[in-house]
């Protein structure tokens, strides 16, 4: 009998100690995730659901006993994100990003609960209806990435609150209205795609605050409208700059060689006019300039300080009103790999 007990005390110890590594809130939060999302059909679910350590759990990554991280992604999740999801306190990183399967249901509010939250990934899935308003409040956010869904909506001027974001992608929804002018409080920001949507109205010039700003993708909406603002041509750190198929006006500012680190810069299909600057010929590290489709006006030749550009691969300059001769200094540019100047009946 006294060895049974001592067997029974060390079974109990050892089921203490395997339950223990975790707040029991916490596990019941992931074991939702495991039931809402199909956990028996993912493809891989190693230890889910069992007594082993949650720190043993597939995706699931445990500091001083508390959640930090959960990263499924492409794990054949199908279902919804459950609301039980906010007893995860500690989570810093929520990535469920690539499962298809999250369809038609919306993100739960109660995200905006997990308030040490850094990295919020759920990009190429099918979620659908308004980003909560609660997501703009985690103000510990440094990433989040919401591209590929079939959110709508708008950008709040909430959006302020991030003040620790370093990157956004909301790319490629179904998110409309005017941008919120709220960028100038988001001093960490590096890089910004929320191309393809239906975004509409001006571009914000607080975006020119945004001083680290590397890549800003506002291309593809088809609403944006007025003139390029001045304010960021202060971005000396941007390197891809991309405003393709919108209703931009305007004329390209002489001073757009202050872009210094452009590396892309895409202004295409929109209704740019004046001339083609010859600073753009200072841009020393492009690599793709597009200007194509464009009503150019005006004794619009090409530039001959385009022949500067020696790392340029990718130069598109078709139906653009192009008058006058092609530079001979074209032929400095070693590393073109496409040109393409048709439809400008006054070049030769």
């Amino acid at each position: 009998m006294k060895l049974f007990f001592t067997f029974l005390m060390a079974l109990l110890i050892i089921v203490s100690t395997s339950l223990s590594d975790v707040p029991i809130s916490e596990r019941n939060a992931l074991i939702a995730l495991y039931d809402s999302t199909d956990g028996d059909n993912w493809t891989i679910k190693t230890n889910w659901k069992s007594s082993s350590d949650v720190s043993t759990w597939y995706g699931v990554t445990v500091v001083s006993d508390r959640v930090s991280e959960v990263k499924l992604p492409d794990n054949n999740l199908v279902g919804f994100i459950p609301t039980k999801i906010d007893s995860l306190t500690e989570l810093k990183v929520f990535d469920l990003s690539q499962n298809s399967g999250l369809g038609g249901s919306i993100i739960p509010p109660e995200i905006g609960n997990l308030s040490n939250l850094e990295e919020l990934n759920l990009g190429f899935n099918d979620l659908a209806g308004n980003i909560p308003n609660s997501i703009w409040s985690l103000s510990n956010l440094k990433k989040l990435i919401l591209e590929e869904n079939d959110l709508t909506g708008s950008i709040p001027d909430d959006i302020e609150n991030l003040t620790n974001i370093e990157l956004i992608n909301l790319s490629y929804n179904e998110l409309d209205n005017t941008l919120p002018d709220k960028f100038d409080a988001l001093t960490n920001l590096k890089y910004l795609q929320i191309n393809n949507n239906k975004f509409s109205g001006n571009i914000p010039s607080s975006l020119g605050s945004c001083t680290l700003l590397e890549y800003l993708d506002l291309g593809y909406q088809e609403y944006l409208e007025g003139q390029i603002p001045d304010e960021l041509l202060n971005l000396s750190n941007l390197e891809v700059f991309i405003l393709s198929r919108n209703k931009i006006e305007g004329e390209i500012s002489s001073d757009i060689d202050d872009l210094s680190s452009l590396k892309i810069l895409l202004l295409d299909n929109n209704l740019i006019k004046g001339i083609i600057p010859p600073e753009i010929g200072n841009l020393s590290n492009i690599e793709r300039l597009e200007l194509h489709n464009n009503p150019f006006s005006g004794d619009n030749a090409i530039p001959s300080s385009f022949g500067n550009l020696s790392n340029l691969k990718i130069l598109k300059l078709d139906n653009d009103s192009l008058s006058g001769t092609i530079p001979s200094d074209f032929g400095n540019l070693i590393t073109l790999e496409e040109l393409t100047l048709s439809n400008n009946e006054d070049l030769d």
